[in-house]
């Protein structure tokens, strides 16, 4: 956790302030509707597929924001059964998605 910290800092460091105040509203805008989409299909399909509430809450956590805010968001709700499929479902993300954006990297270069 630490070390996550220490990273997010590093490049946060380098940011350039202006730039972002002057682009930061719209991307903003762009996020939230994104996750808000996201977060409402996978509830919508969780429902339909019978999968609990804090299994769909914790599964959009490790889809949008990767294994580390799954598993703050499992251990917040002290959902300690929820924390290992976090990590696993979040670090499996990352790799499914290195392998598609590196696929989409050389189609499009």
């Amino acid at each position: 956790t630490a070390m996550l910290l220490v990273f997010l800092a590093t490049i946060g460091a380098t940011a350039e302030l202006q730039a972002m105040l002057e682009r930061a509203p719209i991307l903003f805008v762009f996020a939230l509707i994104i996750v808000t989409v996201h977060t409402a299909g996978v509830l919508v399909l969780g429902r339909l597929c019978g999968v609990g509430l804090r299994e769909c809450i914790v599964a959009s956590a490790a889809c949008v924001g990767g294994p580390a805010s799954a598993v703050a968001i499992a251990s917040a709700r002290d959902w300690r059964d929820l924390v290992a499929p976090a990590v696993l479902a979040g670090s499996l993300g990352y790799a499914i998605g290195s392998f598609i954006g590196v696929f989409l990297a050389d189609l499009l270069a």
